[in-house]
């Protein structure tokens, strides 16, 4: 390839990958080169954006010229198919997405399997897009019928827009235009089909069973049937054999079943033969039809025919079959031509993969036989006659254009073509009237001469617009075509006027050749199913057969399938003749729309005026033409407009007898056309309600000057309301009228009947229902009203829900019950007014008699539930089981979860199994022989042992067969303690026996009771003291033997806890003096005289608290005591059930009359007390400049100004409200309190604290702004409450500053809460003049004292039009003050989106609605929106709508009113009040604002300048929109728009609202916590100065702030090859930066 060409690859990949959106779950990229090999450099899922795509393939991608070897492509489509194509690489072939592999490649392949790596990724579903390098030679992809592109340096941008645009088109339609759909052949009603199949050995088995897949799967696409179309099969090879006759199976399942079991035969390939026996077949075929049907022969081969086929085909079509050839891989070309005698009819593939193709063509011509015999159409070609189109290629397109010609039946009753040329200007060729004979338009065709120059498509599709009018010839009652063909990008707008033809109902077909933009194209054709991409024009031939089906099939915009329609059409006086035939042409032009026949649509129609005239019922035509007959024959009535007698009437329409399938699910729907006043108005509503419960769906269209709410009373809802000004328009509203209809979700589908009883088993006779359940009374009505808010529950996505009630008291006398119907605010009323004869239980018999009620319910659908629960667990219902959807993609990581608690601790383990015994050690050396020991008395008396402090210590030293007892408390010394502790602290072999003197034997010591043991007491054994055995060794003994079962020692007291041979010793540790010496284990010596009796010795000291004795018998009952004194006074009970509801009470007295404010405040002042200053409670806030600039001259002359305000002003001493209460702060960077409302009571208190105010130097510089925003939000904290107090702010500034910003917020602030700024300067300060500019009360002052003027005038003018300013009574010279602000005046477009996801409460939601029908208030709403007449218009959008899912083709919102919709304030106030209903779905801000910018502002004629976009925001958008609002917002920004948000409830991510509102963030929003109607109050207020802003032209939109970054926007979408609209941002000057 060399690297001067593998550098053009690079920035050609450049430029494909710019201009695709590659993100995750977008367009992802791979990239690989091969030579005789291939290596991956970047896999689907390496990189998720583009600019890490991007910046790969400029720094990483570099030219390997060290791989050298043969070109071996098959090797790389392996490689593709193994490494890039698979899911753990990236590939999302498993969900749909479609797959394609650009190989560029710069030679032939050599020596591999190409052909079988080419059919192998063809199979995985993978489209190649071949590209070779320079002049390579492309024959092998030519050879397999691929289509391949030539890259070189001239046409790099070219080519890559044309890649773009064939992914584009590819994966935007890569179900849309496989072909017809299986409705496709419907007009193919009766055929007798046979396909001839080549079964020779030259067929692999597997292509063989390709071949068999086609048939089956061109079967499904016909109406099979004996009086259908019928299917035969034959195979052959050297001889025919007939496997499937055309009369044995009549159902399409049959025949594919039939088709699946056929088995190749194999053998030569005897192809004229096999047309020999197919004349039988087909004689055959026409003895078992009673009329004559079409027939057509389908033969597929795969090889040259042994014997002739030209003659025998030739018979067969002169029999009237219509043959057909399908040549796979080396049939003969020449055969085929001579099988089918037509180009039209001939098909050829270079392998059997690429059947499935053709099956589309092969279809569309078959069916296009029957589909073009009658149609009736005008077709007008808008043919680009640019420079840029070459003589050769402008030939070609005539001759596709004289093909369409060829193929259609020309005449004034059939098809009219017409003919203009564009390029900077447009030529008229031929109108649609001016040839009715074939040959004249072609030789017509032949005669045009390409214009030249550019390429204002717009213009000329505007141009073109007149000429489908009846003065050129067009036919209204038609289908009318536009055919643009053009190869290059559009130089102007096409989108507005295409959109113009195509609400006139014309069909536009955009041909694009290469070169040409596929965004304009769409634009043009409206959907992306009418645009055809090709790459040369020679490509023109491959698409004229879908093109003329398009044309004789044209796909219905209608989704209807099966629907009764009734046109109830107005006769009356009122109509003029001319008018009456205007709407009956209307009505023609309509029905072309809906698919009229048996099982379809069916069509009546009733007229009416003071009379009632059944003009057709709903079984009276089968099709379309003979409908558009009968409208002729309509004759005028006349008379007086009477609609709701008509609609009484027009109810027998929808019944079984008139034709209706209403008890087949087929929908019902009622158009009602008028131009008049209703005679009987009153009874309108009610008539279509009647209708409305009868599941019919009411559409009204009102012409001239009509009343609206009329017309809504009659549709039920704005939404199917439809208005034109005069009957001459109705061809304008036409196809929205029709659209509507046709995608209106309709409540038929939609209804659910819900069944209500009471379980109350706690009722009694005699008692109203609601007696005992006040809280079930209160909170009924929202439950109910929940309810009713449900939004997809048993119906489809997206669909509109009617619920209906039936309640029912089973045990009420008599039983109260009422059918199901909408649900009645009354209901709750008329259900507490019932009363009870027993209580109620649920039961069999409760359930069942609910159930009962379902059986008389009009509503056929029922969800029978099979389990359900309360407490958020959903219900289960049964039905059929649905199919298994797609896998869905992978969901993102979630974040971590917080720390779950702490595990409760397991239960404790079993003792573990004895291990066996270890190994004898060695013996140890002996040791040394120690000392002779002292020789110690064995006994000793506890009275003499003082020295032992704990008796736990006295085991310490015990050596292991030395087993300690414990002695009697009662005469153990002070120091020891409970035995029960001493036995704890023994090791495991020294066994303390603790002895309880209360069980040693009578008349035994207690002191010798040494081996008694309580086992009881055995705290320290591990195991029972009863399984201790007496022969076990001394360190086994882990449990102190029981005496009562001890064998081997029959006194108490010689038991030795079961340790046999043990030395049993009393030792203490620490005895005294010699005594303390340790003992030593000395020989035995010999027994000692008794000794005297000793001497009584003193009395000892008093032991330890002995153990607690048992309890003793219960004693005799005690003298009763004294009565207590009474008791504290006890918590008060629980506040009672409320009793019943009382008899209504007498009438009071009248009372006084009533007085308008400014009445009462002058009878209060004439009776009261005599008129002060101020005449109303007031809150006063003085704001003194401490900033570094002051001086203590200025200081001083602001403080004497405010002890001049304050000496006139009368003061409140007390809680009484009059008078003035004052704060004072001061201020510089920062600012702080001085003097708080609280602090002084009496007036002298306070000018004497003024006075001694001290200039606190500072080096903060002066911040006006910040000191408002001080005194607004928190100075106005704590003041007294009430509608006549007033709130004034008084700021002092000695110079300027520059916080522009910061002083507009401020005064916003200050206009929302009603408070009224003065700001006194000694020099000029624009900033604050330009800040309070906003308002236009006149209360916002800006007084300028200079330092030599004296201010008394000024200071007595601000007290009388200020401070003591009455508004009951204003002095003559306050003129200029107003009582309220004035609405807005000012051209802006304002389009409302109100957030109505889940994450706004419903408190909240109605809240938004009040705030948005008083916030229509705050401006002028011009009367006439679609001119220029001053004023705004306003449109209003919800987000996001049901069931949305983020793909292209659905609209993110709920479209309440346009710009142009409503012509008054008081429309659309009465829509927001009665027809806006929260949708409870997701929220989409992003993708909202993005569709309120492109189908909105981008599309409404006569713009306005100024565009605000106002935000009504109540939660975080949804994670999949989060990315979107972003980017959304700053391209809105970018092109001037105007962004305001207004948030309610939360918390809400104050990134994503800083995202979206305009800068400064403090202008353009309003954040709300809890709402409440004081917040509501001041939203309204600051929104009043929000607009106000705007239209003084305080800030800059887009701001300077955002310049460099809207600067790289539109370098983004420059290259990206999208112009986007912007605004420059201002640039900055001085004058800019003077004025902020």
């Amino acid at each position: 390839m060399g690297d001067n060409m593998f550098q053009q690859v690079k920035t050609f990949l450049n430029k494909v990958v710019q201009q695709l959106d590659v993100q995750a779950n977008k367009y992802r990229i791979g990239v690989s080169q091969f030579s005789d090999d291939a290596q991956a450099e970047v896999l689907l899922n390496t990189f998720k954006g583009k600019n890490q795509v991007l910046n790969h393939i400029k720094k990483n991608l570099v030219y390997k010229a060290e791989r050298v070897g043969e070109l071996k492509t098959g090797v790389a489509i392996k490689h593709a198919i193994d490494v890039h194509f698979k899911e753990s690489s990236g590939s999302r072939l498993v969900e749909g997405i479609p797959q394609f592999l650009v190989i560029i490649t710069s030679g032939s392949s050599k020596y591999d399997p190409f052909q079988q790596a080419v059919n192998s990724v063809k199979k995985h579903g993978v489209k190649i897009v071949p590209i070779g390098v320079q002049n390579t030679n492309m024959k092998e992809w030519e050879d397999m019928g691929i289509k391949y592109f030539n890259l070189s340096a001239d046409n790099l941008t070219p080519l890559s827009r044309n890649i773009h645009n064939l992914i584009k088109t590819e994966k935007e339609n890569q179900f849309k235009r496989a072909g017809p759909p299986p409705a496709g052949c419907v007009e193919t009603e009766e055929a007798d089909i046979y396909f001839l199949m080549d079964g020779s050995g030259s067929i692999k088995p597997q292509d063989f069973l390709e071949v068999k897949t086609f048939l089956i799967e061109m079967v499904e696409m016909f109406n099979i049937g004996p009086d259908n179309v019928r299917i035969g099969a034959v195979q052959y090879a050297s001889n025919p054999e007939l496997e499937l006759n055309i009369t044995h199976h009549s159902s399409k399942i049959a025949i594919q079943q039939a088709i699946q079991n056929i088995r190749q035969v194999g053998g030569g390939t005897r192809t004229g033969e096999a047309l020999h026996f197919m004349l039988k077949c087909f004689q055959s075929a026409v003895t078992t039809r009673p009329t004559t049907v079409p027939q057509y022969l389908v033969t597929l081969t795969d090889g040259e025919s042994e014997d002739e086929v030209r003659q025998v085909a030739e018979t067969l079509r002169k029999k009237g079959v219509l043959t057909y050839a399908i040549g796979v891989k080396d049939a003969n070309k020449t055969q085929l031509l001579e099988i089918s005698g037509s180009d039209d009819r001939f098909f050829y593939v270079y392998n059997f993969d690429s059947l499935k193709d053709i099956k589309n063509k092969v279809v569309q011509e078959i069916c296009s036989q029957e589909a073009c015999k009658k149609v009736k159409a005008d077709i007008i070609f808008l043919i680009d006659s640019s420079g840029s189109i070459v003589e050769e290629d402008f030939k070609r397109m005539k001759q596709f254009v004289e093909n369409i010609v060829k193929k259609s039946d020309i005449g004034v009753d059939k098809v009219q073509v017409g003919a203009i040329q564009f390029s900077y200007t447009q030529k008229e060729e031929f109108t649609l009237n001016k040839f009715s004979l074939k040959t004249d338009l072609q030789e017509a065709i032949r005669n045009m001469s390409q214009l030249y120059g550019g390429t204002l498509t717009g213009q000329a599709l505007s141009f073109t617009s007149k000429y489908f009018e009846s003065a050129k010839g067009g036919r209204s009652d038609v289908d009318q075509f536009l055919i643009v063909i053009t190869d290059g990008e559009a130089q102007d707008e096409v989108a507005a006027p295409a959109e113009a033809l195509r609400n006139k109902g014309i069909t536009v077909f955009s041909i694009g050749v290469f070169g040409s933009n596929n965004t304009q194209l769409e634009e043009i054709s409206g959907s992306q199913n009418k645009v055809f991409f090709i790459e040369s024009y020679d490509a023109l031939s491959s698409i004229l057969n879908t093109v003329f089906f398009g044309i004789c099939h044209p796909q219905k915009d209608c989704k209807i399938e099966r629907a009764d329609i009734v046109f109830l059409i107005d006769g009356s006086d009122s109509i003029s003749p001319t008018d009456f035939q205007t709407m009956k042409e209307f009505l023609k032009a309509m029905v072309i729309n809906f698919d009229i026949r048996p099982n379809r649509v069916h069509i009546g129609v009733a007229q009416f005026s003071h009379k009632y005239a059944k003009q057709f019922y709903l079984r009276s035509f089968t099709d379309t033409s003979t409908f558009q007959n009968q409208i002729e024959n309509i004759r005028q009535i006349t008379g007086s407009t009477y609609i709701a007698n008509a609609l009484r009437n027009v109810k027998d329409f929808f019944t079984t007898s008139a034709g209706s399938r209403k008890s087949e699910g087929v929908e019902q729907i009622l158009l009602v056309i008028t131009d008049g006043v209703a005679q009987d108005r009153d009874e309108v509503y009610q008539a279509a309600e009647d209708l409305r419960q009868d599941s019919i769906t009411i559409y009204a269209l009102g012409i001239g000057d009509i009343d609206v709410y009329q017309l809504i009373q009659i549709a039920g809802t704005p939404d199917r309301k439809f208005m034109v000004k005069n009957f001459n328009e109705l061809v304008t509203i036409k196809t929205r009228f029709v659209r509507n209809i046709c995608e209106d979700p309709r409540d038929a589908k939609c209804a659910i009947d819900i069944a209500v009883g009471f379980d109350i088993t706690s009722q009694k006779p005699g008692q109203q229902i609601f007696s005992d359940q006040h809280k079930l009374q209160v909170f009924l009505p929202e439950i109910l009203k929940e309810m009713t808010s449900l939004q997809t529950i048993s119906c489809v996505s997206g669909s509109q829900i009617q619920i209906s009630f039936g309640f029912e008291i089973t045990n009420s006398e008599p039983v109260y019950e009422t059918q199901f119907k909408t649900l009645s605010p009354d209901i709750v009323t008329e259900l507490s007014s019932q009363w009870v004869v027993k209580p109620s239980y649920l039961n069999r018999a409760f359930l069942e008699s609910l159930w009962k009620k379902f059986e008389k319910s009009e509503n056929k659908t029922k969800d029978h539930v099979a389990e359900k629960s309360c407490c958020g667990i959903c219900c289960k219902c049964l039905g059929d089981e649905g199919l298994i959807g797609n896998k869905g993609p992978k969901g993102q990581k979630g974040s971590n979860g917080s720390f779950g608690r702490v595990g409760h601790p397991g239960e404790e383990g079993t003792p573990g199994i004895r291990g066996p015994p270890g190994l004898n050690g060695t013996q140890g050396f002996p040791g040394c022989e120690g000392l002779r020991g002292l020789k110690v008395t064995a006994a000793v008396d506890p009275r003499e042992a003082t020295a032992v402090a704990d008796p736990r210590e006295a085991t310490a030293g015990a050596g292991p067969r030395e087993v300690t007892a414990a002695v009697d408390p009662r005469e153990a010394p002070a120091a020891a303690v409970d035995p029960r502790e001493a036995m704890a602290a023994a090791g495991p072999w020294d066994v303390t026996a603790a002895v309880d003197p209360r069980e040693v034997p009578a008349g035994a010591d207690p002191r010798e009771a040494t081996a008694v043991v309580d086992p009881r007491e055995a705290m320290a054994a591990a195991v029972d003291p009863q399984e201790a055995t007496a022969g076990a060794g001394p360190r086994e003994a882990t449990a102190a033997a029981d005496p009562r079962e001890e064998t081997a020692a029959a006194d108490p007291r010689e038991a030795t806890l079961g340790i046999l041979d043990a030395d049993i010793q009393l030792a203490f540790a620490g005895l005294p003096s010699a005594a303390n010496a340790v003992p030593a284990e000395g020989e035995s010596g010999n027994p000692g005289d008794k000794g005297e009796v000793g001497t009584l010795g003193p009395r000892g000291v008093q032991g330890d608290i002995g153990f607690p004795g048992y309890t003793g018998p219960q004693g005799n009952d005690g003298d009763p005591g004294n009565p207590g004194a009474r008791g504290p006074k006890g918590i008060r009970g629980r506040r009672g059930e409320s009793g019943p509801k009382g008899d209504p009470g007498s009438p009071g007295d009248l009372g006084y009359p009533g007085h308008k404010e400014c009445e009462l405040i002058n009878y209060i002042r004439q009776n009261c007390r005599a008129r002060e200053c101020p005449v109303y409670p007031t809150e006063l806030v003085f704001a003194l400049d401490m900033s570094a600039e002051v001086t203590t001259q200025s200081f001083t002359r602001m403080k004497e100004m405010v002890l001049s305000i304050l000496e006139d002003l009368s003061f409140s001493e007390s809680n009484c409200p009059t008078g003035t209460r004052v704060s004072l702060v001061s201020y510089s960077y920062a600012t702080k309190y001085v003097i708080r409302f609280n602090d002084y009571h009496r007036k002298k208190q306070l000018l004497k604290s003024v006075k001694e105010i001290p200039l606190e130097r500072t080096t903060g510089r002066r911040n006006i702004g910040a000191a408002m925003k001080f005194v607004a939000r928190n100075s106005f904290k704590r003041i007294r409450k009430g509608t006549l107090v007033r709130k004034m702010a008084i700021i002092f500034a000695d110079g300027p500053s520059q916080d522009a910003v910061s002083i507009s917020t401020a005064a916003m602030e200050f206009s929302a809460l009603d408070i009224t700024p003065v700001v006194i300067a000694f020099q000029d300060l624009p900033n604050i003049k330009r800040a309070f500019a906003i308002d236009d009360t006149g209360r916002f002052q800006f007084i300028n004292i200079p330092t030599k003027e004296d201010p008394k005038i000024m200071l007595e003018n601000l007290k009388l039009c200020s401070l003591c300013y009455d508004t009951c009574n204003p002095d003559p010279t306050c003129l200029k003050i107003k009582n309220r602000p004035s609405p807005v005046q000012m051209d802006m477009d304002v389009a409302f989106l109100l957030d109505s996801s889940r994450t706004m409460s419903s408190d909240n939601f109605e809240r938004s609605k009040e705030f948005l029908h008083s916030v229509l208030d705050q401006f002028v709403i011009t009367n006439q929106p679609r001119t220029s007449d001053p004023g705004a218009r306003v449109a209003l959008v919800q987000h996001t709508s049901s069931g949305y899912t983020q793909r292209e083709e659905q609209n993110p919102v709920n479209l309440e009113f346009d710009f142009v919709a409503y012509s008054s304030k008081k429309q659309m106030k009465r829509h927001i009040k009665e027809s806006l209903h929260q949708l409870q779905s997701d929220s989409g801000v992003g993708h909202a604002l993005e569709w309120t910018m492109n189908n909105l502002f981008s599309k409404v004629s006569k713009a306005r300048s100024t565009k605000v976009i106002f935000a009504v925001i109540g939660g975080d958008t949804s994670f999949w929109d989060k990315k979107k609002l972003a980017e959304i917002a700053l391209n809105a920004k970018c092109q001037g728009f105007t962004i305001f948000a207004l948030t309610i409830g939360g918390p809400i991510n104050d990134t994503e609202v800083e995202q979206l509102a305009s800068f400064p963030f403090s202008h353009h929003s309003c954040q709300l916590g809890k709402v409440l109607d004081l917040d509501m109050d001041y939203a309204l207020k600051f929104t009043h100065a929000f607009f106000s802003l705007v239209a003084n032209k305080i800030n800059n939109y887009p701001p300077k702030i955002l310049q460099r970054k809207c600067e790289r926007l539109i370098l983004q979408e420059k290259q990206q090859g999208d112009e986007v609209p912007m605004s420059a941002p201002e640039r900055i000057t001085a004058e800019n930066v003077k004025r902020e």
